[in-house]
């Protein structure tokens, strides 16, 4: 814990030191330009997604990693998006005008 304390200390001081050319330092730089333009943390975790894209079984059915899921028989012989996340799978379907939301298990 102290090699790292002692790490810390090292780049603290380096971001303060004065540039040799430019007026001010990283520490400066980071306070007028960064700062202000950085914003919070989203308030939600990331959630890794996998996509896939099947196609639609004559019989409405859709294959995802050998599991079976109903869809509209509409969409028969069409290819749809699965996003797969830990908790949840959602079908879309992209249809004419924009993407709509299938089924979700």
């Amino acid at each position: 814990m102290a090699e790292l304390n002692r790490a810390i200390d090292e780049l603290t001081r380096l971001n303060r030191e004065p540039f040799q050319k430019l007026a001010g330092s990283r520490l400066s730089l980071y306070e007028e330009l960064d700062r202000p333009a950085s914003r919070p943390l989203p308030g939600h975790r990331y959630e890794f997604a996998e996509r896939k894209k099947p196609r639609v079984n004559i019989d409405y059915h859709i294959d995802v990693d050998h599991n079976f899921y109903s869809v509209p028989y509409a969409l028969v012989h069409k290819e749809v998006e699965v996003r797969l996340t830990l908790g949840t799978g959602k079908v879309l379907f992209r249809g004419g005008s924009g993407r709509r939301e299938g089924t979700e298990n």
